[in-house]
Parts: C-alpha cells; structure tokens; sequence
C-alpha cells in the first residue's frame, strides 16, 4: 500500500476514534446530568416529604393551641358559674344588708339648763345575719354631764356582743346640761360591727340636736332711780321659779360701779373684784326668794359731770359648771341717778323702774317712795301721780285701792292722782333720814266691759307713769324716774279631763268610778284662747304621774306634740298663732290603771302644767302654770264625783 493511502487510512481511523471519543465524552456528561436530574428529583421528593410533616407539626399545634383555649375557657367558664353560684348561695342564705341595721335616737328638742333630761338610743337589725362584736359609741354633747345610764356605760360605750337577726334593744342615758345657751348641743351615736361570715367592720351613726333655754328662774331688781353721796342705798332682788321641778346650786350675781361700796346683805355674799355673788342652793317651784342689799356711793367723785349721774348695775343667775364656772341663765341691768335734791323719790310699778309688762288680767301695784337725804326737816309735801293709758283707757279708776283717797282729776297727761299734806299724815313733814311711801292698786278693765269697737286699738297699748313732790311751798317738783308698762296679750289655756261628752253619752272607754288593776280610758282637751297679740314659740309641758299611761291618741288643730318616755312629758308646740286664728286646741286619750293600794283615793291624771309663750307686739316672755287634774272631773257635769278608785270585783270572790 502506499504510503499515500497509508496515510489517508491512517486518518480515517484517527478521525474514528476522535468522533468515538466525543461521543463516549457526551454520553458521560448526558449520564451526569441525568444522574444530576434524578437527584434533583430525589431532593424535590424529599423537600416535599418535609413540608408535608411542617405541616402535619404546623396543624398539630395549631389543634393544641385551640384545645388549651377551649380548656381554659371551659374552665374559666366553671369556675365564674361557681363564684356567680357561691355568691346567689351566699346572698340566698347571708342576705346582709347595711341598711338592715337602724340606730335611732329619742330625747327632747329642747331642756332648760341644769335640768335632767334623758336620752334614748334604739338600735334594731332587721335584717336575716346576725351581726357580732358590737359596740355603741356615744360621743356627748359639749355641756352634757353623764348621771346615769342603763345598762352601765364603760368609758363612753356600750358592748352589745352579738345582735341576733330581727333583734332589737335599747340603752339610755341621763344627764344635765351646764353650758353656755348660745352653744350647740348634740348627741353622736356610732353603732360598730362585724356581720356574720364577715371578716371586716361596718359602722353606722346617728346624731340628734338639742337647744338649750335658760332656767325658768326670773330675778326682779328693786333699787330706787335716784340717791346721793354718803347715803345708804337699798337694793331688792327677788328670785322666783317659775318652772315645774325645783333648781339647785346656782348663783346671783351683781356687778355695781367701782366708786358703789357693798355694806350689808340679807344673805352671805362673796366678792370678786367689782361684783359679788350669792349661792342659792335649792328654789322650789312657786317659790320666792328675796336677798336685801345696802350699799353707798362714795363722795371722792365729781357727780355733777353727766356721765357720773347715771350708774349701772347688772344683776345675773347662773348655774356653775364643774370647772366652777358660771354659766349665766338671765341677765338685768338698772341704772341709780346721783342727784343733789334733797328727797330722793322713786316710783315702782309691777316691781319695774323703767320698763316692763304686764298681763291683761293683772293688776297695777304701784309703790311711790319718798326718802329725806338732807340734813334738815322738810314740811308741808304735796305729791301727784301721772297714769296715761294709751290709746285707750284700760284701767278701772272705779275700783281704785287706795288708804289715802287721793283727789282724782283727768288732765290732757293722763288721769292725775294728789295727795297732799292737809289730809295725808306721812307728807307733813319728813325728818332727816325718814322714808316713807304710798302704795296704791288699780284694777285693768275686764276685756268684756272694752268697747268693742275698741279692740283693736288693745293692740299697742300701754301705761305711762311718774311722780312730782313738792315741798315748802316750791314751785320746782323733785321728779320721780318714769315707767311704761306694755300691756301682753290675753292668752289664757285650760285643760279638762272628761268620760262623758255633754249630752251623757260615754267617750271613755272602762269602769267609772275606776277599779283597782283595771284600765280607764279619759280625755283630755287643751284650749289656749288668744285675742290681742301674735304669739310665737308656743310650748305647754305637761307630766304624766305615776299609773297614768300615754296611749298616743291625740288630735291637735294645730302645732307638733311629742311625748318623751324618759321623764314622761307631753309636748304641745306651736311655731306662731295668729291673732285671726283666735285659739289652738288639743284633744288626748290617756289610760289609768290604778293598783289594789290605791283604793279609796283620788288620782293625779295630769301633773302641773306650763305654759311659754312669746308676745310679738311687747316681745315678752308669758308663762303660766296650771294645777293637777284628777278623776274627780271637775269638768265633766256627768263624770263629777266619779274619780275615787273602787275595789275591783272578783267573781271568784
């Protein structure tokens, strides 16, 4: 073979090979990545097999997650029906309330001063819990001082322990007030207690106000209006209880000018600085007590200036607290003139100097009297009084009481009454140092025998009086001091007690005469008439004695009454009652039961009464008081003589 062929054989064979290679080089590479594509396939299986159980985790927690919600709702869901259970369980069978428990408080609106008064403190649980360790506070008034109380206090409370469900109780506390009248009083209760199945405290308070009034002790100070220098001066102070209940330990107190010095007392007195004080240890009711005073002024001071003319005194009562402190009830003042006359003359009526009242019932006492201060005997005295009643005449000169018979005469000043030396012994003469007085009376006209036309003009009326002495034939009178009087109004209440009404037919209920441990029921009636004045703070205070029984059947026309266990008083207030409203009427039943020891004896059905009334027009306090009332029925013309208790009958005997 050539080589030309050779070589091309040559060629060819190395081209085969060549194009063998390629092709065993391309099926390695398809293998590779067929190889490749089948592990991308296995990883895309496995990719998909591990989100499949992501998910399946993904699912199972969120089944979880829902199962421990809906547990917990459900459980949360039982445990609030078990509290909401508890609670209606609790509430059906512990239905405390805070308003169950009631704490109230009875006493009076208003007590004098120094007089014993007692209160009364109900507490109540009207609930179904009982309630434990329970304690009543008492917080007291300013001015009250504790006397007794039941059950015995401790401290200032009492322990009640255990208040059971629908139980009720009640303490009480007896005391006085001494304090000053402008002071607020007022009692302060706080009940303290722990509930059944509780485990705090609840409290409750309840307060009740009380005003104070003064004493019903007037004071009344007689002293001339004039004197002089160096000359004894006398001073009256009358003290009256006016009230129900007798007072005990209070003073009299008298505050005089620096330049007046204090000589002899009716009674021993006790000085501090300008004033002296009396201990009064006891006045009963109605009672009267007089404490006589002479004093003087000094000469070491210019009397003629005007401002030394006029001195003032100031008589007081009060009571003394425990700290010896007074506590002043009423107080006065009157003035003493200096002068240089010679006679000193000083007229009185209705015990006033100045001013005062008088009751349209009353008569008008007036007292004129002539003391001879100079050195000398003076002679041949002539003396005239002066009475103006304005706008009309009230006074009955018909009836006039007079031992001297003074000469009557109407001047434009009013109605004058002289007497003088020629028929009245006492003015011819008057020796140094000699005093002596006139004293007449003068009735007030009966309001029937007024002229009806004028009654109206009652409204204002008042008295004026004063007096002129003339003496040795001066033509210059020494002049007394004036006096107007203003008439009060005609108030007036009375009270009757009756079985039978006014044809015969019976109103009370029970045996007449009463029987022994048996109920008799009587009624009483209280009119309070009025015609001249207004009046305002309107109070009549009865006591009901011993057997006698508040029944609180009333009726009233107008006004509030109370009746306050403590000290069994009954209460009739009235605020104002005008003069158009004429009268105010009550009407109460009251039950007596006597007992076997009180056979064979009248009975009390009603203690004294009082009543307190202020007269708009002459702005004066009008107190009156009224006697018992017993089963004899006065007032009853079918139930009279009916009143003494009878044995009662048995018919086992």
């Amino acid at each position: 073979m050539s080589k030309k062929a050779k070589k091309k054989n040559h060629k060819k064979h190395s081209s085969s090979q060549l194009t063998e290679k390629k092709n065993f080089h391309l099926e390695g590479i398809h293998e590779i990545f067929s190889h490749k594509d089948r592990a991308d396939e296995s990883s895309s299986e496995l990719k998909d097999d591990t989100n499949i159980i992501a998910d399946i985790i993904n699912e199972e927690r969120d089944k979880r997650k829902w199962r421990i919600i809906l547990f917990a709702s459900i459980f949360l869901s039982i445990c609030a029906i078990a509290a909401i259970a508890g609670l209606l369980y609790f509430n059906a069978y512990n239905p405390f309330a805070e308003e169950n428990i009631i704490l109230n408080i009875d006493g009076p609106d208003k007590t004098k001063v120094g007089e014993e008064i007692t209160y009364t403190i109900d507490y109540q649980n009207t609930g179904e819990v009982s309630i434990h360790n329970t304690k009543l506070i008492i917080n007291e008034p300013h001015g009250f001082n504790l006397i007794s109380s039941i059950p015995e206090i401790s401290g200032h409370s009492f322990d009640l322990g255990t208040i059971e469900a629908r139980e009720k109780g009640s303490v009480e506390i007896t005391g006085e007030f001494l304090d000053n009248l402008e002071t607020t009083q007022v009692l302060s209760t706080t009940i303290i207690f722990m509930p059944n199945n509780f485990n705090s405290e609840f409290s409750i308070t309840s307060k009740f106000y009380t005003v104070l009034e003064p004493l019903p002790i007037t004071i009344q100070p007689n002293a001339p209006p004039t004197t002089t220098v160096d000359q004894d001066t006398s001073l009256e102070f009358a003290i009256t209880n006016n009230g129900l209940k007798p007072y005990k330990n209070f003073r009299l107190l008298l505050n005089f000018p620096p330049n007046f010095t204090v000589g002899h007392s009716s009674t021993d007195y006790f000085t501090d600085d300008n004033q002296i004080y009396w201990e009064i240890e006891n006045i009963e009711p109605d009672q009267e007590i007089i404490i006589d005073l002479i004093g003087r002024f000094n000469s070491n001071f210019d009397y003629f200036i005007d401002q030394n003319q006029e001195q003032s005194f100031k008589i007081s009562t009060a009571l003394v607290n425990t700290d010896n402190e007074n506590i002043i009830q009423e107080e006065q003042e009157f003035t003493i003139n200096i002068t240089a006359e010679p006679i000193n003359l000083s007229l009185i009526a209705n015990g006033q100097n100045i001013t005062g009242t008088i009751d349209f019932e009353d008569n008008v006492n007036i007292s004129i009297s002539f003391d001879n201060k100079s050195e000398d005997t003076i002679n041949n005295l002539s003396l005239d009084l002066i009475i103006a009643s304005q706008p009309i005449e009230i006074l009955d000169w018909n009836n006039l009481d007079d031992d001297y018979f003074g000469q009557l005469e109407k001047t434009d000043a009013g109605t004058k009454l002289t007497w003088n030396f020629n028929n009245v012994e006492v003015l011819e003469s008057l020796r140094s140092g000699e005093k002596d007085n006139i004293n007449i009376i003068i009735p007030i006209l009966p309001l029937d025998d007024i002229n009806y036309n004028q009654i109206s003009s009652l409204e204002n009326v008042t008295l004026h009086a004063f007096a002129n002495l003339y003496y040795n034939d001066n033509p210059d009178p020494i002049k007394s001091n004036s006096v107007e009087l203003n008439v009060n109004s005609n108030v007036q209440l009375d009270i009757e007690a009756k079985y039978y009404n006014s044809d015969g037919s019976a109103i009370g209920q029970g045996p007449i005469p009463p029987l022994a441990e048996e109920t008799t029921s009587y009624y009483l009636t209280f009119n309070l008439s009025n015609e001249l004045h207004e009046l305002k703070d309107i109070t009549i205070k009865s006591t009901l004695p011993p057997k006698v029984f508040w029944t609180d059947d009333y009726d009233v026309s107008v006004g509030q009454v109370k009746y306050t266990p403590g000290d069994r008083t009954i209460t009739w207030s009235i605020n104002r009652l005008p003069v158009s409203a004429k009268s105010a009427n009550l009407t109460l039943k009251l039950d007596l039961k006597p007992s076997n020891n009180d056979v064979g004896k009248l009975m009390k059905l009603l203690e004294y009464s009082n009543l307190s009334v202020t007269d708009i027009i002459t702005n004066d306090t009008i107190s009156q008081t009224y006697g018992i009332i017993t089963t004899n029925l006065e007032s009853d013309r079918f139930g009279i003589g009916k009143g003494i208790i009878q044995e009662s009958f048995s018919p086992f005997q």
